[in-house]
């Protein structure tokens, strides 16, 4: 059995719990036009001159036989509604509840059709319908105001954007792969070619932005560690081929492109230490910002700014000051196995912010700040979901002679007052820490000083710096002695707070602390005293409802996913939160176990749902209970957690049954691969969609799969992202995975492996599990036909010719939606439909014959 490397991780997905207040149909349709007005005007270069006609094309509903015995009060109710708008110019999907989030999802793009989508796609959907089902029991529901999906928004409630920034990289989509990574180092650990890293990726797609600079300058030597090789680059010597820069490689390229796009990617990776590995490819913030400056004459205000001081509002507007000035964002982010750099190149009209994942253009669009969870994952992705620890790089661009820098010296936490209180005249003492979180050296002075609103009085304390270290010089215990407010300041109440200017700065700049502490302390003046109070500062978190066990059953040794709905009232919340299991008995100390506890954000007045797993319950079997803890300081400490409320929402009952025996999967039928449209007809950068039949003879397994894609020579290419599907002992189960496909046009071949940790195993028995397929070059005719069994179509200008191997008597031509847009009666094996006047997408045909049903599908491009 052969074993297979997965270098692409989990792909997961989160599902949104509603509320049971209906919309109606026409509500939506409103909301639906108005949102798709609102995406679709004012949008530069790519104004629409024709506004998008919308037409219903979906209404999901609990259906009546649903085995949910929660949902009895909304069988049959609607759950959402999807709209097509015409001529393949996108879609929308509006919830039908007026208290989630009015716009789950949207495309500016293509159509909908829940038939075409793959299997996980249709579970995610339906998600809403269970949540509906369940939610609409409970009598009062605080609003909902969290993410749905990466493309979530609700219109009804956001204050709308007077302007917008489209993709500034338009369709520039590079990859790590072929031939990006043509020139990078090979790993003989995996005898393949290491990938391009997606720190250069990024940072070569805003360079190919701008075809900057000509030549590079200097050279540069260094050992990458993992692969333990000498590499060095003369930058000096190189001229950059930009005219043979393709913004795309999905289809054909000349050995020329290829080589232009793979020495900048190479010599990009160089310029930033990048840490080479078929594993994935890593280098730091700081190193590509050194090596944008260095080696390619980048302007030297580039500057690197963390999240941690800004709250989500803010960075949101910090974002779009940025993009503004049309400077695409090298944008940094982590999730639960690890980070990735990507681009984040514009917003629009409703505060989304549109990403550059650096997959070759998979799954890029619009995206909530808090919520980058791309569905489709690439290479380097782990298991996506890239909400924590962001960092953005700013100000790149050629050299610019009006560029500036402004220092990025902030504290590290609230400051505190040796005494609360102090006569009129008394002195007082603050105690700081502040550090550089930028990219360059500070010199200059730190004050602190008293403010009304935003205007600085007068400075009661100053310092000199000189020379703090960039990226965390600082100090945690600096104090300012014997200050005193002035008599001239008049009765009254200000603020104190800290500053910092910069040697040639004229204007103080206000130090940030982190969004869990306050920066100021509030000062009350009066004829007798000061005194010097701290802010209340404190989130105030709620549950929504109880938490949600997800697994199927949870058993001792296999894994567990919870879902938490969580409300915050107060100040923004950003420290640990997960889950407790805790073993229900009269003993002192309790048997538990943690998951998830990891760094989580939620902003002021949100509502939050997130998911936490474990790869192994770890206690023993028995009872428990499940509640959600956070760090009730809000303060990055893990050193007392706590149960968050209220009574009624706090805990959820579980049994966690004994330990299976191992599973054992075998696949139940052949692999079978096609185009997401069920044709055989698979492009470049197009989806396919590979389907079997899993079968487990052992114990209750929680099993992780993916599909290993390789070449006629059998040289693995590539793998897709994982999927999990739970099977208990004896249960088959299908599995359907789409894959984006961005090898060049040939043939290959795709297995079904089981996934352990980073290692595949392909499924016996051998006779079912390899299929093979041929990607194949898109001529651009204008319309696809699809050939099916004993019914055949083809088109001839604009009309479908049909014909059977018997006679046909009925025709039916139904849309993706299930309505029927063609109805004709026949007399023979042979007809013509008129299909000039139809509008672009899949249509399935439907044949009444002499010998039965015959169906074909086409597709209409």
């Amino acid at each position: 059995m052969r074993k297979y490397y997965a270098f692409l991780l989990f792909l997961s997905f989160f599902f949104q719990n509603l509320c049971a207040k209906q919309i109606t149909l026409e509500e939506a349709f409103g909301l639906a036009n108005r949102f798709f007005a609102s995406v679709t005007s004012d949008r530069g270069s790519n104004t629409r001159t024709t506004s998008s006609v919308l037409t219903l094309a979906y209404t999901s509903v609990i259906p009546a036989d649903s085995k949910d015995t929660r949902a009895v009060s909304s069988l049959g109710l609607p759950t959402y509604y999807v709209f097509n708008a015409d001529n393949n110019r996108g879609f929308v999907i509006v919830a039908a509840d007026d208290r989630a989030r009015s716009i789950l999802a949207y495309s500016l793009t293509g159509s909908f059709g829940l038939e075409n989508q793959p299997l996980q796609v249709r579970q995610w959907l339906s998600g809403y319908d269970i949540e509906i089902a369940r939610l609409s029991e409970v009598s009062s529901v605080p609003e909902i105001a969290g993410m749905v999906s990466p493309y979530a928004g609700d219109i009804t409630t956001r204050t709308m954007t007077t302007s917008v920034v489209e993709p500034l990289l338009g369709d520039i989509v590079w990859n790590q792969d072929t031939p990006f990574n043509n020139e990078c180092p090979f790993d003989k650990n995996y005898s393949m070619t290491a990938p391009v890293g997606c720190v250069a990726t990024a940072a070569a797609q805003i360079m190919k932005y701008y075809n900057y600079p000509l030549k590079g300058k200097g050279t540069k030597t260094y050992t990458c560690k993992i692969l333990n090789k000498r590499l060095s680059v003369d930058f000096s010597n190189t001229t950059y081929d930009w005219v043979n820069m393709l913004s795309d490689y999905n289809g054909k390229y000349s050995e020329a492109q290829a080589k232009a796009a793979a020495i900048l990617s190479y010599h990009v990776g160089v310029s930033c230490n990048m840490d080479y590995s078929v594993e994935g490819s890593g280098a730091t913030a700081k190193d590509i910002a050194t090596g944008l400056k260095n080696y390619f004459s980048y302007d030297n205000n580039l500057e690197y700014i963390e999240r941690t001081h800004f709250n989500e509002s803010d960075w949101s507007d910090f974002l779009k000051a940025e993009l503004n000035e049309k400077r695409p964002i090298l944008y940094f982010g982590e999730g639960p196995s690890g980070g990735h750099a990507f681009v984040c190149d514009g917003y629009d009209v409703n505060g989304f912010f549109h990403f550059n994942w650096g997959w070759g253009g998979i799954s890029n669009g619009y995206y909530q700040i808090s919520a980058l969870e791309p569905q489709d994952l690439g290479i380097g992705s782990g298991m996506g979901a890239y909400n924590h620890y962001q960092a953005i790089l700013i100000g790149i661009q050629p050299p610019n002679e009006s560029s500036t820098h402004l220092a990025r010296v902030q504290l590290n936490g609230t400051f505190n007052m040796q005494e609360t209180e102090t006569a009129r005249e008394g002195t007082n003492k603050a105690t700081i820490g502040f550090f550089n979180y930028g990219l360059q050296s500070f010199t200059g002075e730190v004050i602190l000083g008293l403010y009304k609103d935003e205007t600085l009085l007068t400075v009661l304390s100053s310092t000199a710096v000189t020379k703090l270290s960039p990226l965390g010089g600082g100090t945690k215990g600096f104090t300012f002695d014997e200050f005193s407010i002035p008599s001239s300041i008049e009765n009254g109440t200000y603020r104190l707070l800290v500053a910092q200017k910069e040697n040639g700065v004229s204007n103080y700049t206000i130090m940030l602390t982190p969004v869990n502490y306050p920066n100021y302390h509030i000062v009350e003046v009066t004829d007798n005293k000061v005194s010097y109070v701290k802010p209340e500062f404190e989130p105030l978190l709620s549950m929504v409802k109880k938490p949600e066990i997800i697994s199927m059953k949870l058993y001792k040794g296999r894994k567990a996913t919870f879902r938490v709905t969580v409300k915050n009232d107060g100040e923004e919340f950003y420290s640990y939160m997960g889950i407790l299991l805790q073993k229900k008995s009269l003993d002192e100390e309790k048997e538990r176990q943690y998951v998830g506890m990891f760094p989580t954000r939620i902003p002021k007045g949100a509502t939050r749902t997130f998911e936490y797993s474990t790869d192994a319950i770890e206690v023993s079997p028995g009872d428990y209970d499940v509640v959600v803890v956070c760090d009730v300081d809000n303060a990055w400490s893990n050193r007392w957690w706590d149960a968050i409320g209220p009574n009624e929402f706090k805990v959820t009952d579980a049994t966690i049954l004994d330990e299976p025996a191992d599973p054992v999967y075998k696949l139940w039928s052949s692999v079978t691969a096609v185009a997401q449209d069920g044709s055989n007809n698979i492009y470049p950068n197009s989806n396919i969609v590979v389907t079997s039949k899993i079968k487990n003879s052992g114990g209750y397994g929680d099993g992780s799969f993916a599909l290993i894609f390789f070449t006629d020579q059998n040289q693995v290419v590539g793998n897709s992202n994982v999927v999990e599907l739970s099977l208990e002992k004896n249960e088959t189960k299908e599995i359907q995975i789409v894959h984006r496909l961005t090898y060049p046009v040939g043939q290959y071949g795709v297995l079904l492996a089981s996934v352990d940790g980073q290692y595949a195993d392909a499924l016996l028995p051998e006779f079912l599990n390899r299929t093979t397929f041929r990607i194949i070059q898109d001529t651009g005719i204008e319309e696809t036909v699809v050939e099916m069994s004993v019914l055949s179509c083809y088109k001839d200008q604009d009309i479908l010719c049909l014909e059977a191997d018997c006679e046909i008597e009925t025709v039916k031509m139904i849309d993706v939606s299930g309505r029927v847009v063609r109805s004709v009666s026949v007399t023979g094996d042979k007809t013509e439909i008129q299909i000039g006047d139809l509008p672009s997408g899949l249509y399935m045909i439907q044949a009444g014959t002499t010998q039965g049903i015959r169906h074909c599908k086409w597709m209409k491009k």
